[in-house]
């Protein structure tokens, strides 16, 4: 590989022929590793755009490898958890049928950890809310991680979060910081929101992060002049109301 600028134009295909909607959203994770080795990523970013209709493409078009698995979107990656282990424990996330006859099935399932939602639960089907209900206890929460406990503490120093709800909304609930803490050989923080009890409604969670200045983890570069200057996320989820029928006082919105 040449070090030089690279600009080209790709087609991502959908398994089965499956199409996004007009009007409809959709994710696509773009990641970049070395020839070979497809752990090695040497740059990742997220996009998410509506389909308003197709243009030419702005590069030369350059021909890809197609996964031959069957999961279009997203890491079957598993979250850590703010309370210890991970979210959704035992949780395998099923892909949707192109093709249904008859009602398409729209329910989840409750999760092992109800109401501990990862802000960008969007981009990683294993950390899927599920069935939340307005008896739950909702934390909202986003992490990360380095080789050292002063590479975290770096990103806690450079770090510029704007996690909103409802067009970007600030939650005006405070953000909790954690420790940093040692885990399986890397070293986390975790910022955790408490909303308490919710009220039943769809919620929709935009997810930004960029630096202020340029810092490591470790493992690659972050912020201004480097390959990853920002992490654009979402989270969708929903509550609705406890099938025991009792009364909520609600704490958010």
């Amino acid at each position: 590989l040449v070090s030089t600028t690279y600009a080209v134009s790709d087609q991502a295909t959908f398994d089965l022929g499956a199409t996004v909607a007009s009007g409809a959203a959709a994710t696509a994770t773009v990641t970049m590793a070395v020839e070979g080795v497809p752990s090695a990523t040497i740059y990742t970013t997220t996009v998410r755009d509506v389909q308003d209709g197709c243009l030419p493409p702005s590069f030369a078009t350059a021909t890809s490898e197609t996964s031959a698995n069957t999961t279009t979107t997203g890491d079957e990656v598993e979250i850590r958890s703010p309370f210890g282990d991970f979210v959704n424990p035992d949780f395998t996330p099923t892909e949707d049928d192109v093709v249904v006859i008859g009602a398409r099935d729209t329910s989840k399932e409750r999760q092992a950890t109800p109401g501990v939602i990862f802000a960008e639960c969007d981009e990683y089907p294993n950390s899927e809310p599920g069935l939340v209900y307005d008896t739950d206890v909702v934390t909202l929460f986003w992490s990360w991680y380095a080789k050292t406990p002063e590479q975290v503490q770096d990103h806690i120093d450079n770090a510029i979060y704007e996690i909103g709800v409802f067009d970007s909304q600030p939650f005006q609930q405070p953000v909790i910081v954690s420790d940093i803490q040692l885990r399986d050989g890397d070293y986390w923080v975790f910022y955790t929101i408490t909303l308490g009890n919710v009220k039943p409604a769809g919620y929709p969670v935009e997810f930004k992060l960029s630096w202020e200045r340029a810092i490591s983890d470790g493992y690659a570069d972050f912020g201004p002049g480097t390959a990853n200057e920002r992490v654009n996320s979402t989270c969708t989820f929903v509550v609705t109301p406890n099938p025991e029928g009792k009364t909520v006082r609600y704490t958010f919105p």
